[in-house]
């Protein structure tokens, strides 16, 4: 028996879906990170580092073109919320010293890290996963359509 076609093509949607948003995300954060990578590095100082169950977030200041500035974006690329919370808790305490890279079209744009990866080993995984299935049911949804060996296509419904 042939799964309802409906079916299919939601599962198709639905998938491709996930998969073109969790890749999407890849490459934005890439392409962030790349740009983050030609900012203008300036001396900064941690103000606090907040602490919660599940993740931690830090906060600094910079000077730029003799503005003062404000930041709590750690990076493009995240790690991931436990990996996130760790690094940040064993790497900066207030009163830090720190560099800043700055955007210098956009001095309120700001990171303290420039990384390489923006999602986990995990996310990439799912999202190769979720890619694939999803082109998987592509081509399924191709043969359920096509018709039976010398036989006449089925009309549709």
């Amino acid at each position: 028996m042939k799964p309802p076609k409906m079916m299919m093509l939601l599962q198709l949607i639905l998938i491709g879906a996930f998969g073109s948003l969790l890749l999407g995300q890849f490459v934005y954060g890439l392409c962030l990170n790349a740009i983050a990578a030609d900012w203008i590095e300036v001396p900064g100082e941690i103000v606090g580092v907040t602490e919660a169950p599940r993740y931690a977030t830090v906060k600094y200041v910079y000077e730029f073109k003799g503005t003062k500035y404000r930041g709590d974006t750690l990076a493009y690329a995240k790690r991931g919320s436990v990996n996130e919370r760790e690094h940040i808790l064993n790497t900066y305490k207030k009163g830090m010293d720190v560099s800043v890279h700055v955007c210098p079209a956009s001095p309120r744009r700001a990171v303290l890290e420039v990384r390489e990866s923006s999602i986990s080993f995990f996310q990439q995984t799912l999202t190769s996963i979720a890619t694939l299935w999803g082109f998987f049911l592509v081509v399924l949804i191709g043969y359920l359509r096509s018709p039976p060996a010398g036989g006449k296509a089925e009309e549709p419904t």
